[in-house]
């Protein structure tokens, strides 16, 4: 059976929201959304790159981030029409 495979960061987790919310909490800098748009990844924002690189290593951080809303429905459609075999868990 061939297999399709799924990235998380921004296509089923809101990794954008998560670096925007832990650079919050780590400088008190808010950074909007938008001014992350089409930058090289890294980029955008208004310092500490490398503290940025390091939020992934944090406990947690991949466990937390908010799931896209239409995630599970569509990965759960795929599944029904066995393009992919992943099981959601709840």
């Amino acid at each position: 059976m061939k297999r399709l495979i799924v990235d998380m960061d921004d296509v089923l987790a809101d990794a954008t929201g998560q670096f925007i919310n832990h650079y919050e909490k780590e400088f008190g800098v808010r950074v909007e959304r938008e001014s992350l748009n089409y930058k090289t990844e890294g980029t955008g924002w208004p310092g500490n790159h490398d503290a940025v690189y390091s939020f992934t290593f944090r406990e947690k951080f991949f466990r937390t981030m908010e799931v896209k809303e239409d995630a599970p429905a569509v990965l759960k459609k795929l599944r029904q029409e066995k393009h992919c075999a992943w099981r959601l868990h709840d």
